[in-house]
């Protein structure tokens, strides 16, 4: 808490709650960087545990939550709200996941799934429980993986869910799935699919013109950031 604060009122931000800042920050209250700001800078926080999602919410100007699996996003935005709410703060909440996308989809879900099998064990046991998952489900793979041999094989659908993988259409469906939860800032993450220049095309020439077009929201679905206290 007090280090967000005390970066935030370093980059500008006038909002900030000086009982958090350390000593030397609250002595002297011009401190800021060597170079003028034009504008305050956002800070987000890379927060993954509802804490510190609670606490990016009340805090800072976004948070970073990277989802297992990306349909986690409901349970990230319910943390957020409950720090930003109580404020009337602006937060932005991107949902972010790791994709693999390709023409080939048995190919994208092999790019995926290598990456899965790395660094499978060291995901959160919490976070994997709600998908049904343990650290411990990965090590088969894990062992290959960590010895550069081929592991896709050990991976299984659930733990492949805890990604996107497929081709444009299926990374079309599971996207609209979190705009429909409230998402409107989506991050796409590596490994962006077996070749990633040609993943990044299909991103831009496919993928993001058909979710450009976001649906119109109700007055409960709440809006993207900078439009009303704590929504997105």
């Amino acid at each position: 808490m007090a280090a967000v604060a005390t970066v935030r009122a370093l980059v500008g931000h006038q909002d900030v709650d000086r009982g958090l800042l350390p000593a030397w920050a609250r002595e002297h209250a011009d401190a800021t960087l060597k170079f003028p700001l034009a504008r305050p800078v956002p800070v987000y926080v890379g927060a993954m545990g509802p804490r510190m999602l609670t606490m990016a919410g009340a805090h800072a100007d976004g948070a970073l939550p990277l989802l297992y699996p990306p349909e986690r996003f409901a349970v990230a935005r319910a943390n957020v709200l409950a720090g930003a709410t109580p404020g009337g703060r602006e937060v932005d909440l991107p949902a972010c996941f790791w994709v693999s996308l390709s023409a080939d989809p048995g190919r994208a879900r092999n790019a995926l799934a290598e990456k899965l099998a790395y660094y499978g064990p060291s995901f959160s046991a919490p976070m994997l429980a709600e998908a049904g998952l343990r650290p411990a489900d990965f090590d088969r793979a894990a062992r290959l993986a960590h010895t550069g041999r081929q592991a896709a094989a050990l991976i299984d659908d659930r733990m492949l869910s805890l990604g996107i993988a497929g081709d444009a259409a299926e990374v079309i469906a599971r996207c609209r799935a979190l705009q429909a939860m409230g998402a409107r800032h989506l991050s796409f993450g590596p490994p962006l699919g077996p070749d990633p220049l040609a993943a990044i095309g299909l991103l831009g020439s496919q993928v993001l013109p058909a979710l450009s077009d976001l649906p119109e929201r109700s007055e409960a679905d709440p809006g993207p950031a900078n439009e009303g206290p704590g929504t997105w």
